[in-house]
């Protein structure tokens, strides 16, 4: 047992495998403050709704104004880091071209195909469907 721990410490994984583990810690941040924008605006469609003291009632706006600029910050970001790896940029660029998949979902392709190693076409297809 203790021989298959030492192989793993010495193993480096490919540099890839670095890009791609970047990239899904940029788009998991991501995602999460897209969730955080949406209950700040549910937050906002209840206060509308409902009265509420004066000094409730802007929060949910300063908050949405704050998560907005966020969202724009790592969408540069997430841009920025697959333009500095080649590898991610082709993946990228080969995965817009499929007209049914969304900017959003590219950037999470790109990360999950790059992350992982497939022998055949047919294996990629299976990870994905599955």
């Amino acid at each position: 047992m203790l021989w298959i721990a030492q192989f793993g410490v010495f193993q480096k994984p490919p540099p890839q495998w670095q890009s791609a583990r970047e990239l899904q810690a940029l788009l998991s941040c991501r995602d999460a403050i897209t969730c955080d924008l949406q209950r700040e605006k549910n937050r906002a469609g209840k206060i509308n709704v409902i009265t509420l003291p004066i000094v409730v009632r802007p929060s949910p706006n300063s908050s949405i104004a704050f998560l907005i600029s966020e969202l724009e910050k790592f969408d540069q970001a997430i841009n920025l880091h697959i333009d500095r790896y080649p590898d991610l940029r082709n993946k990228y660029e080969l995965l817009q071209t499929i007209p049914s998949i969304c900017e959003r979902m590219v950037s999470h392709f790109t990360a999950l195909l790059v992350s992982h190693i497939f022998t055949h076409a047919e294996l990629r297809r299976r990870f994905i469907i599955d």
